[in-house]
């Protein structure tokens, strides 16, 4: 609003607000006038004074606002004044589109139909606005997650919150997990066996099914290296109880070589030719050895006991029928064992 003073000598003044007429009488009263034009206060632009050689041009920035519009189609021309000879003004028209600003809504999702103790579920704030939004996960007086899917492993009966703002609004939503209880057991700790060794692995009994890496569904498995590859090795198994849920432990098994067992033992033990092509010789056995031969998946190849002799008797193997690669010849002796490879070749 502009300020003005009314001369003493008349008994009126007349001035413009930017908006409406003003007229004030000489008894203090200020009269506000609709002066009958519409103005347009959501389009915003600078004031340029400044010269414009001929051939070029200026950017005039425009700002548009729709705080105080309603939704809808607005139009306005923005005339553009000037000292051109030619086109002293000129006018543009100017459209600007305002669509319902309904604000933020949201809704957790992906709830399951049951829930488990100590598994993993993903909850989905499905939320709908027209602005960017912020996501925050609560639960008891706890903030866990600021993304839109929030990953959960419940353990009892427990609510989830989420707020999601716009910067505006905002709204919230909450679910009740009931948490049923899972299966409890433990297959134990990672171990390490030898080739030709086993484990016994066992989930206790009283649950409904069982099921096993390799396939199988008793309460028990025995694990060798026929199951095994050289290296380390996944073993889980999984338990399912009559309310549905399911719990999963894994170990880790290492299948090692143990080639160290009975180094000196077994030190005078040979074994050639090696590469060989079709019959591999034993010599130095003494006392009663079983010898094994696996392949590198660990199937056994050949098992079989030799009495050795204080002569050195010489024992012979096939193996022409045996595919090329690496074999291991395992050396059993009063508990203790040696291990060696061999390399067969084509003929």
């Amino acid at each position: 609003m502009q300020e003005f003073e009314a001369p003493s000598l008349l008994s009126y003044a007349i001035s413009h607000s930017g908006s409406n007429l003003l007229y004030a009488n000489i008894s203090n009263t200020i009269q506000v006038i609709d002066d009958g034009v519409s103005e347009v206060n959501w389009l915003v632009t600078e004031t340029l004074a400044d010269t414009i050689s001929a051939g070029e041009s200026q950017q005039l920035p425009l700002q548009l606002r729709s705080d105080n519009l309603q939704p809808g189609e607005h139009y306005a021309i923005l005339t553009i004044h000037s000292n051109d000879p030619d086109e002293g003004e000129i006018e543009l028209p100017v459209s600007f589109t305002v669509t319902p600003y309904s604000g933020v809504s949201v809704e957790i999702t992906g709830v399951p139909d049951q829930v488990c103790q100590g598994n993993t579920y993903e909850l989905i704030a499905d939320a709908e606005g027209n602005r960017p939004l912020s996501y925050t996960w609560v639960v008891g007086s706890e903030e866990f997650s600021n993304d839109s899917i929030a990953t959960i492993v419940p353990e009892t009966d427990i609510t989830y919150y989420v707020t999601v703002s716009d910067g505006l609004t905002m709204d919230w939503d909450s679910v009740n997990l009931v948490v049923q209880p899972s299966p409890q057991f433990s297959l134990g700790g990672d171990t390490t066996i030898c080739i030709n060794h086993q484990l016994n692995l066992t989930i206790e009994e009283g649950f409904v099914s069982y099921e096993w890496f390799d396939g199988s569904s008793d309460n028990q498995i025995t694990v060798d290296s026929t199951m095994l590859e050289t290296g380390e090795n996944a073993v889980w198994g999984l338990a399912k109880a009559e309310n549905g849920c399911m719990t999963t432990d894994t170990i880790y098994i290492a299948m090692d070589l143990c080639e160290s067992i009975a180094e000196e033992q077994l030190a005078n033990v040979k074994l050639y030719p090696n590469p060989v092509k079709e019959n591999v010789f034993i010599e130095g056995l003494n006392g009663d050895v079983q010898v094994s031969i696996v392949d590198m998946n660990g199937k056994v190849m050949l098992r079989q006991s030799f009495a050795g002799s204080e002569n050195n008797q010489r024992h012979r193997v096939s193996v022409s029928g045996w595919k090329s690669g690496t074999y291991f010849v395992i050396f059993e002796l009063e508990g203790q064992k040696s291990v060696e490879k061999l390399l067969k070749i084509e003929r």
